[in-house]
């Protein structure tokens, strides 16, 4: 029978320990739970409402585009936020574009402030569109096919604004309905700011069923 020396059984155990060391690391490991990515998703704007982009805006026509019978074009984003910076690089971008035009002025109306917000569902409830200009007879139009075509349900009128038109058509014809404050509220227009109300679904019907709209002050 062979006796261990000191050192023969200081190696043997450390040959004990360092398994078991190794063991309980890789226990650990398993058991631990590594933090998940926080890279925040990017959603492309839309130039419709979508589920993931239920924030737009768009810039009334000028009464050249109107006459011209073009259409108006929307812009949509994830976020309230996102919308409105891009409406606020548009401006600036039309801005820069009318001191640098040769070509005369280009209308630039009042784009950088709200005077309407439209929305899907009754009761300003749903998607929404946030319309920029002049309460002046500036408007909005959209072609059949497109997706805003025969959005809006309701509307919150926004500085300035205390009449506004809802058409049935495209090109502001067709039956019509005007939103707009009782008198009392309309001393001054802009009382009109925040006033709400959900567009007929009756005679005529108009919820759901707007092609073009017209914004005027009184």
């Amino acid at each position: 029978m062979k006796t261990r020396t000191r050192v023969q059984a200081a190696l043997l155990g450390v040959g004990v320990a360092l398994p078991n060391l190794l063991s309980n690391q890789t226990a650990s490991a398993a058991t631990t739970t590594p933090e998940p990515a926080t890279t925040g998703k990017s959603v492309a704007p839309t130039k419709y409402a979508t589920d993931e982009t239920p924030f737009c805006w768009t810039i009334m026509l000028s009464p050249e585009q109107m006459k011209a019978k073009q259409r108006s074009e929307v812009s949509c984003h994830a976020t309230h936020a996102e919308a409105v910076e891009a409406h606020d690089l548009k401006v600036a971008a039309l801005e820069t574009q009318a001191a640098m035009s040769t070509n005369g002025p280009i209308y630039l109306g009042n784009g950088s402030t709200n005077r309407a917000t439209h929305y899907d569902g009754l009761g300003g409830t749903g998607a929404q569109v946030e319309v920029y200009g002049n309460c002046d007879g500036s408007g909005v139009s959209f072609a059949a096919g497109d997706p805003n075509n025969d959005f809006f349900a309701s509307t919150r009128h926004r500085t300035g604004c205390g009449r506004i038109k809802h058409y049935d058509d495209a090109g502001w014809g067709g039956a019509y309905w005007t939103t707009q404050p009782a008198n009392a509220q309309m001393n001054n227009v802009n009382d009109c700011n925040g006033y709400l109300e959900n567009l007929p679904d009756g005679n005529p019907w108009l919820a759901d069923r707007v092609s073009s709209v017209k914004y005027f002050a009184s």
